[in-house]
């Protein structure tokens, strides 16, 4: 045990005596004072909070010092990065309270945008990842006692708004081009051209979002409100109004319980639907339903349980180029007795996934990939 002290202490000496680099950088590890400094508690004079975020990381010393230090350093930047997270997470709930109005406009149509929404998170954890790569790593601190190694991580709020800000615009940019067009495209009616665009001004919209969520909380002074004719929630109202421009038909065969069921979801969504043949203009949601079937033995009973399993593929053909632009698939099962019984319970159950699940379903196979 005492040599293993001695190891780790003679690594301590050579970090501290041998590191012109990290002495170049303002890194120092102060380990003489019988008093920790200040940054140890998350608050520096030398780093004042008004134009910095700093952040604390620690590890033990017990397996080395290298592997220490590294420790330490990853969660500095991960203790930046969740209080860059959290407060952008609490601005985005203040954002959808000011939008609330907007929302309520849109109606049940909120589906779009929580559906273009859903793969944000990620967005946001890339671009923290890259606000991150800005920090630097200002002092360290080793207490002795306790063998725990202490890292200081700094980002400067005005570089990082900065940066931040070059993007947005950017973004911002390219969301009034597509803004543009997806107008063009509506004047000369090929409104599913426009239905693309309009989706991936969406998509940029939402990151230039995130972006000015971030900027708010990493430089709060430096952060304006910016006024768009092409925000967000603007955009997916556009987007609502134009997707129930677009007459939708419905041909169900041999499923009429299952067509007024999407008939009354995608009609209660403010679409123009009708159930009829397609005519040359629209959309055609062409619906076939499959029913297997089984059976397995019942506990305590002595008859055969029947399973029903019914799955409902829809297709959506664009009726002008005759193109399937995707497909949605739903399924729902349930079992009795009887097997005309399972049957009408897996209906009923069919249905539900219709009420909940179609229209998301829907908007997502509207791929832009497919209209390209």
């Amino acid at each position: 045990m005492k040599a293993y002290r001695i190891i780790v202490l003679l690594e301590l000496v050579s970090i501290f005596f041998s590191c012109d680099c990290v002495r170049a950088g303002g890194f120092n590890i102060d380990s003489s004072s019988d008093r920790p400094p200040d940054w140890i508690l998350g608050q520096s004079a030398l780093y004042p909070s008004s134009q910095y975020l700093i952040g604390v990381g620690l590890s033990s010393t017990s397996w080395g010092v290298s592997v220490a230090l590294k420790r330490a350093n990853n969660n500095a930047l991960a203790a930046i990065a969740r209080i860059i997270e959290a407060r952008v997470e609490r601005t985005q709930k203040l954002l959808r309270q000011n939008t609330s109005s907007m929302g309520r406009r849109i109606g049940q149509n909120n589906w779009i945008f929580r559906t273009e929404k859903s793969d944000m998170s990620s967005f946001v954890r890339i671009s923290t990842n890259q606000i991150i790569q800005g920090i630097e790593f200002k002092e360290k601190y080793y207490n002795q006692e306790e063998r725990v190694l202490y890292v200081l991580a700094v980002l400067d709020r005005v570089v990082a708004a900065e940066r931040l800000e070059r993007e947005i615009r950017e973004l911002d940019y390219q969301v009034g081009l597509l803004g543009e067009k997806a107008g063009r495209m509506e004047g000369v009616q090929d409104l599913m051209a426009a239905v693309r665009i309009y989706r991936e001004a969406l998509g940029f919209s939402l990151k230039s979002d995130v972006l000015k969520r971030q900027q708010s909380v990493i430089a709060p002074h430096f952060f304006r409100e910016y006024d768009s004719e092409h925000s967000s929630a603007q955009i997916t109202f556009r987007l609502a109004e134009l997707l129930q421009r677009i007459e939708i038909y419905v041909l169900a065969r041999d499923v009429d319980f299952i067509e007024v069921s999407i008939c009354q979801v995608m009609a209660e969504a403010g679409f123009s639907v009708k159930k009829s043949v397609a005519k040359s203009r629209g959309l055609t949601l062409q619906c076939d339903l499959s029913t297997v079937w089984s059976t397995y033995p019942a506990l305590y009973r002595k008859k055969e349980l029947h399973v029903c399993r019914l799955y409902l593929g829809v297709m959506i053909i664009d009726n002008r180029t005759k193109r399937i632009m995707g497909q949605v698939t739903l399924l729902a099962n349930s079992n009795a007795e009887d097997s005309a019984l399972a049957k009408e319970r897996a209906l009923r159950l069919l249905s539900k996934e219709v009420k909940e699940e179609l229209l998301g379903a829907f908007y997502e196979t509207l791929s832009i990939k497919l209209f390209e």
